[in-house]
C-alpha cells in the first residue's frame, strides 16, 4: 500500500475514531475512571523497592523476599494502561519456592520515572538495562520474561535482538511486530492477487467471497486499533481531548474488570488493574500514550548490544524459547494476525525448542487477570522451572489444557 494512501486511511480511522471516542466519553459519568485509581490496593506481602538504572532512570518494581536457593527469575512486563499490579494475583499465588518473581513499572507508568522520548532507543534501552540489573541482583541463571500487551512487544523486540539475556519468552495477549506486519501484508496480498485475478470458473459471490476471507483479519485489526490511530493524530493530546481518552481507559476497566470474574468455575479472583497508578494526571496521560507516537514499533533500535560491538543482528525473529498465551475474545489484536504463523518468527539456540501456544476461549485481551490464564502462565513457569525445553523441536508444539482450545499454526 503506497504511503500516501496508508496515510490517509491512518488519519480517517483515527479522525472518526476521535469523534466517535468523545461522544462516548461525554456521554459516561466518571466513575469508571475514579475506580480505576481509587480501587484498594490488596493485601499483599510484596515489597515496593526502586532500581537506579545507569541511565539514570529510576524504576519502580514489586517482588518477593529474595530466595537465594532459586536458579529462575521471572520478570513481569505490563502493558498500556497498566502498572505492575496487573500481576500482583499471579505473583501471590505462584509456587513461593520455584523463583524470584519481579513485577515491575514501565518508564512514565505505575511510580516509575518518564523518560524524554518513548522511542525504541530510550524505552528498549531502559528495560534491557533494567533485565541486566535484575539479573545480577538475583545471580539467577535463567531468566523468564512475561509481557502482556505493550510489555510483550517491548520484551520480544529485545528478544530478538540479544543473545542470552533472555531464555524463555511468554507472550500473554501481545505480538512480535515483524511477524505481526508480515502478516497484515500477506494477507493484504493475498486478497490484492484474488481481485487482480478476477472472476474466473467460480461465481461472482464466490469470487468475493475469497477476497474477504484473505483481508478480513486485516479488517478486524483495523477496527480493533482505531484508537491506536486516534493516538497518532499529531493534533491529539490527552488535555485537549480528555472525553476521548476517557472513553477508552473506562473500556479499558470494563474489560479487565470482566476477567477478574472466571464465569466457568465462579471463582473471583481480587482486583488488580491498571488502576494503582501513581501519576494520573492529564499531563501524564500524555506520556503514556506517547508509545504510540514515537517510534516504539517502528523505529530500529540502534543502542542495541550488537549494534555497539558493530554486529549487524537478524531483528525479525525472537531468539529464544518462545511461549504464546491467547485469549480469543481480545478487543486489541486479531488471533490470525497476532498469533497465526509465529513459530517461522521464532529461532532458539540450537537443542532448544521454539516452544508453545495456548489459545484461551471465552477470554479477553486482559488474560492476567483471568483465573484459567493464571492457572496457564503457572504451568508455563513450572515447566521453565523444570527445563524440559532441553529436548530439541523445530515446531511450535500446541499443547491443550482444560479450558483450552488448540489450533495447528504451522
Amino acid at each position: 500500500m503506497p504511503a500516501l494512501v496508508k496515510r490517509i486511511l491512518y488519519t480517517a480511522v483515527g479522525s472518526v475514531s476521535l469523534i466517535i471516542r468523545s461522544l462516548c466519553g461525554l456521554s459516561q459519568n466518571n466513575d469508571h475512571q475514579k475506580n480505576c485509581y481509587k480501587e484498594a490496593e490488596k493485601s499483599t506481602n510484596q515489597k515496593s523497592e526502586y532500581l537506579r538504572l545507569s541511565n539514570g532512570i529510576r524504576i519502580h518494581y514489586h517482588c518477593l523476599d529474595a530466595i537465594e536457593s532459586a536458579s529462575d527469575l521471572v520478570i513481569f512486563i505490563h502493558g498500556f494502561p497498566d502498572s505492575c499490579h496487573l500481576w500482583t494475583d499471579l505473583i501471590n499465588n505462584h509456587a513461593r519456592d520455584e523463583a524470584n518473581l519481579v513485577a515491575l513499572d514501565l518508564p512514565g507508568f505505575g511510580k516509575s520515572e518518564g523518560l524524554s522520548s518513548y522511542g525504541s532507543d530510550d524505552m528498549l534501552t531502559t528495560i534491557y538495562l533494567a533485565i541486566v540489573e535484575f539479573k545480577k541482583s538475583y545471580s539467577c541463571q535463567h531468566c523468564i520474561v512475561v509481557g502482556h500487551d505493550w510489555g510483550g512487544i517491548i520484551a520480544s523486540r529485545i528478544a530478538a535482538q540479544t543473545q542470552g539475556l533472555i531464555d524463555r519468552l511468554v507472550l500473554v495477549n501481545s505480538l512480535f511486530v515483524p511477524h505481526f506486519s508480515h502478516m497484515i501484508e500477506e494477507r493484504l496480498e493475498m486478497a490484492g492477487q484474488i481481485f487482480s485475478a478476477g472472476v474466473r470458473n467460480q461465481s461472482y459471490t464466490s469470487w468475493l467471497n475469497e477476497i474477504w476471507q484473505a483481508a478480513s483479519p486485516v479488517v478486524s485489526q483495523l477496527y480493533k486499533s482505531n484508537y491506536i490511530f486516534m493516538f497518532q493524530l499529531s493534533f491529539f493530546s490527552a488535555t485537549k481531548f480528555d472525553w476521548a481518552l476517557k472513553s477508552i481507559l473506562s473500556a479499558c476497566y470494563e474489560w479487565s474488570q470482566a476477567e477478574i470474574q472466571d464465569v466457568r468455575s465462579g471463582h473471583t479472583i481480587g482486583s488488580s488493574l491498571a488502576g494503582h497508578q501513581h501519576d494520573y494526571s492529564l499531563n501524564a496521560w500524555n506520556d503514556r500514550v506517547r508509545l504510540y507516537r514515537e517510534g516504539l514499533m517502528s523505529e530500529p533500535w540502534r543502542f542495541a548490544p550488537q549494534h555497539q560491538n558493530g554486529v549487524r543482528s537478524d531483528e525479525k525473529t525472537i531468539k529464544c524459547t518462545t511461549t504464546v498465551i491467547f485469549g480469543l475474545r481480545d478487543q486489541a489484536l486479531n488471533s490470525r494476525i497476532a498469533v497465526d504463523g509465529i513459530d517461522a518468527f521464532i529461532q532458539p539456540p540450537t537443542g532448544h525448542p521454539k516452544g508453545c501456544v495456548y489459545l484461551l476461549e471465552d477470554v479477553g485481551h486482559w488474560s492476567p487477570l483471568n483465573a484459567r490464564c493464571i492457572q496457564v502462565i503457572q504451568h508455563v513457569l513450572a515447566g521453565a522451572k523444570s527445563h524440559a525445553e532441553v529436548s530439541s523441536s523445530s515446531r511450535i508444539e500446541i499443547e491443550t489444557v482444560q479450558g483450552l482450545i488448540s489450533r495447528d499454526l504451522l
